[in-house]
């Protein structure tokens, strides 16, 4: 769960209004809107009853409010803490946004949240023992040496084959890390494993909801710790490919960023259409010719039109009846068009 998404979901709630939490949060209105629906879609339940004007909580929403506001301020905190012991003399950070331990742990729903701190907290009196110097002051020894001792190269894994090192090796506490995984594995998202049902759950009640690619059952909770590139700990199967959902467009926007590097991309300004192959229009109507690859990689396009059989408006309509969601104007529309068309090209 992002911890941004909670510190969106905790603006609208408080506003009760999508365009003047955008405005506080400093985000587009749309990207706002998509990404409370990401927030309902992970956690599995409505937090907002919508109208044309207005959002208001349901009681799920008012609960989960009370609980994300603890969280986000515990995280904080957290965060604080960790870098205190981490940078010890420096002025403190303040990043907004965090975990709340305790309450996770009670709570199926931000549970999962849990490994990020405990790990951090794991990992940051490793951190500590290697004390940062000015630049130019020596390195004061943190236990006594008989003579000069030559500084370790440092290690760059090498591809398909990252080397293990002991936790105790690196610094590191065997019996927190082994705290971390169990907590991580005890965590791991509590909606079935079977992918066909859980895309029906998500979505059945969306139009034109048919599958057209192929999908694979989710694995079990997988991760692993590394340090110094050294990996320490790891769980489940790492190795394992899933599907990733929404967390395609993060790869989407790293190939967008190689395009972009190796001059396949010459300006994130440019408009989309000039770059089409022949015979494909997917960005020659009036509205989608004005795109741009900002647009895309910001998912602000509102691109029109029709993808593998997909209208854009299928992904979360607006309205309550096909009328509705067909003639939705610009900007209150679903959110497929851009990560749809992105990937299309």
């Amino acid at each position: 769960m992002e911890l941004r998404r909670l510190r969106y979901f905790v603006g609208v709630a408080e506003t009760e209004n999508v365009s003047r939490a955008a405005t506080k949060l400093h985000v587009s209105q749309p990207a706002l809107s998509r990404q409370i629906r990401d927030l309902e879609d992970e956690i599995g339940f409505q937090l907002f009853e919508r109208t044309a004007k207005s959002v208001s909580l349901t009681n799920a929403g008012r609960v989960f409010l009370n609980d994300a506001r603890a969280l986000l301020k515990q995280a904080d905190e957290a965060v604080k803490k960790a870098h205190s012991v981490a940078h010890p003399g420096e002025t403190e950070i303040h990043l907004g946004s965090a975990l709340y331990c305790s309450f996770a742990r009670s709570s199926a729903m931000l549970k999962r949240a849990l490994p990020i701190v405990l790990a951090a907290l794991v990992i940051a009196p490793a951190l500590a023992q290697s004390q940062r110097t000015q630049p130019g002051t020596p390195m004061i020894p943190t236990t006594p040496q008989r003579g000069i001792v030559a500084q370790e190269p440092a290690y760059f894994p090498e591809r398909f084959d990252w080397q293990h090192k002991k936790p105790e090796d690196v610094g590191m506490s065997t019996g927190a890390l082994a705290d971390a995984v169990q907590l991580a594995v005890e965590a791991d998202t509590p909606g079935t494993h079977d992918m066909a049902l859980f895309l029906k759950n998500s979505f059945g009640k969306e139009p034109v909801d048919t599958l057209i690619g192929p999908i694979k059952d989710r694995g079990p909770a997988s991760g692993l710790i590394t340090r110094h590139g050294y990996i320490v700990t790891e769980w489940g199967d790492p190795r394992r490919v899933d599907i990733t959902n929404s967390v395609t467009k993060t790869f989407l926007t790293t190939v967008v960023g190689l395009a972009w590097q190796k001059g396949l991309i010459h300006d994130v300004n440019d408009y989309v259409r000039d770059y089409m192959p022949p015979h494909v229009d997917l960005f020659e109507s009036e509205h989608n010719a004005k795109i741009k690859w900002d647009h895309l990689l910001r998912q602000t396009s509102d691109w029109q039109g029709t993808l593998w059989g997909k209208p854009d408006w299928a992904d979360r309509p607006v309205g309550d009846t096909p009328d509705d969601w067909r003639s939705a104007s610009c900007g209150n529309r679903g959110r497929t068009s851009s990560t749809m068309t992105f990937a299309s090209t």
